[in-house]
């Protein structure tokens, strides 16, 4: 059996492609302007806020699905929910409870300066990644000369069309 590292990634567009940041896995850093991907090994959760782009949230779920099919062999299960119907472990996860219950705390919105710092150093430990025409970052090495989108994960470099 697989461990995998749990990761949390903001997805977020630029032009017709779309980008995933990473994010330490916290709650603290759940922002309702974006959807974020919280891959938990064989659980991928794809939690959209309440204020995020309607355009962003099913790319992320195909993002979700490629990586089960890709990378864990369809394995895996892909919870996809609004801000404030989370399911299964995901407050666990990102440790907000013990017992599975959103946090007592309301989401607040990361300040640009703490997310810049927060993506810097969850960057510096599982990678950075992106998604977009010709170029991809996996692991902060660039892939150049490549035409379609893809998706960088821990194993995988997926090409995805939208």
């Amino acid at each position: 059996m697989h461990e995998y590292m749990s990761r949390l990634y903001r997805v977020h567009g630029k032009g017709s492609s779309i980008q995933l940041e990473p994010v330490p896995v916290d709650w603290k850093f759940l922002d309702p302007r974006f959807v974020f991907i919280l891959d938990d090994g064989l659980k991928i959760y794809v939690w959209m806020g309440k204020k995020s782009k309607s355009t962003l949230r099913p790319k992320a779920r195909l993002l979700a699905e490629k990586v089960n099919k890709e990378e864990r062999k369809n394995m895996g299960e892909i919870y996809v929910f609004n801000e404030g119907q989370e399911v299964g472990d995901f407050w666990v996860v990102l440790g907000a409870s013990e017992s599975g219950e959103a946090p007592s705390e309301p989401l607040k919105y990361p300040s640009s300066k703490a997310l810049s710092l927060a993506s810097a150093a969850a960057s510096d430990s599982y990678g950075s990644c992106g998604c977009g025409r010709g170029l991809v970052f996996h692991f902060g090495r660039p892939y150049a000369g490549l035409r379609y989108k893809f998706l960088a994960s821990a194993n995988l470099c997926a090409r995805l069309a939208f």
